[in-house]
């Protein structure tokens, strides 16, 4: 992954956990799954919409001016780089893992 695809990927993430209220990013790496762990404290992701963050105009606060358009872009860019993204389980706020 290029450093420009890494701006954009952490610029999404951290804005999107920004508009759900968090106050704390984790961002970790996990060498035996080759993967890089973004947690946040936010308001977290629902099991039902997990499966739907990078659908395209998703979102779940449009009255706020969501556009739904950030982690379908991280997915797409990840997706490029060869790399894929997912939400995993957390007791506060989202969790993410991406896998290179």
């Amino acid at each position: 992954m290029s450093k420009d695809q890494g701006q954009i990927v952490l610029h999404h993430l951290l804005q999107n956990a920004f508009q759900h209220g968090t106050t704390r990013v984790d961002i970790g790496f996990d060498a035996d799954s080759n993967s890089l762990i973004v947690s946040e404290n936010g308001t977290g992701i629902s099991q039902r919409n997990s499966s739907r963050i990078a659908d395209p105009f998703f979102t779940t606060r449009r009255d706020q001016g969501g556009t739904g358009l950030g982690l379908s872009i991280v997915a797409a860019v990840l997706k490029q780089a060869g790399a894929v993204i997912e939400v995993t389980a957390s007791k506060q706020g989202a969790s993410f893992r991406i896998r290179f």
